[in-house]
């Protein structure tokens, strides 16, 4: 299963570059995610599954302009989804850094975990422009549909961890193996 499951730790700096609109979470600027948006306390997330496999050069080529990462619901054999994990106004110390982490799990239709990691670096350090714009956190879960992967209902559970303002937010997104 670990062939078909690829965790990119993208550690890319330019993968993290934040959006610079305030306004995401009343679903302006991504519409069609209203449904993967999440908060608590101000602290908010959104986790997005896209088949867009050029989703990096999206977020951060044309910094000024809407990404559409083409959400998905479902997969066939040989295709791949990426899960992309956004958070936004986490608790910044004295220096205006974050400390962001995250619980990642994939779940297979019949429950069991395909892949489980807890408290995985998900972003630490300064943000780039405003604490209130939408930043993408490192970790992106890809998975590709393969031959003898169950067919049904996969879910991808992340719980974003504020540690420095103690806030968590557990989100999940699902996806239909045809």
């Amino acid at each position: 299963m670990t062939s078909r499951l690829l965790v990119a730790l993208s550690l890319c700096f330019y993968s993290c570059l934040a959006l610079a609109q305030t306004d995401w979470r009343e679903g302006v600027v991504f519409p069609k995610y209203v449904g993967a948006l999440h908060s608590g306390s101000g602290f908010s997330g959104m986790l997005v599954a896209t088949s867009n496999s050029e989703w990096d050069d999206n977020w951060t080529i044309v910094p000024d302009a809407l990404p559409d990462f083409h959400r998905v619901e479902n997969v066939t054999k040989g295709e791949q989804i990426f899960v992309l994990t956004f958070f936004s106004n986490p608790t910044v110390n004295e220096y205006q850094a974050v400390d962001i982490a995250c619980d990642l799990q994939l779940v297979k239709p019949d429950g069991s975990a395909s892949f489980s990691k807890k408290d995985v670096a998900c972003f630490q350090g300064m943000l780039v422009g405003n604490v209130t714009d939408l930043t993408m956190a490192i970790p992106v879960i890809g998975f590709t549909s393969e031959e003898g992967d169950p067919k049904g209902v996969w879910k991808v559970n992340v719980t974003l961890k504020d540690k420095l303002g103690k806030q968590q937010i557990p989100m999940t997104v699902s996806f239909t193996n045809k």
